[in-house]
């Protein structure tokens, strides 16, 4: 299933450089058209690895206005789930609707 276990840096229009250094549930995005918020955790693999404690996101919720009351979650690569609304939706490669979006999940983007 899908999994997110990246570290997330953001870049803003004045070149700034994000980087998360704090757990917990922060807003992406936050308007009432569009509504992001993601789960940012410290990993073993970033204290190993990146020698830091930066938080990588581990899931993300998206819903609004555009999503017409419909929400989507993608959990971390420990659990893996997808769902929509809160039911578990494409266990493997494959489309999904949910609300007006349609998720694709399949292997673009495997390293």
């Amino acid at each position: 299933p899908a999994a997110f276990g990246v570290t997330l840096t953001f870049f803003t229009f004045d070149h700034s450089r994000l980087a998360f250094y704090s757990e917990g549930d922060f807003w992406v995005v936050k308007s009432p058209t569009i509504s992001i918020q993601g789960r940012f955790e410290a990993t073993d693999w970033t204290k190993k690895n990146d020698k830091t404690d930066y938080s990588s996101i581990r899931g993300i919720a998206v819903g609004g206005q555009f999503m017409q009351g419909h929400k989507i979650k993608i959990g971390s690569a420990d659990t893996g789930k997808i769902t929509c609304n809160g039911q578990e939706i494409l266990h493997y490669f494959g489309t999904a609707k949910c609300g007006a979006a349609t998720l694709y999940y399949n292997h673009e983007g495997a390293g």
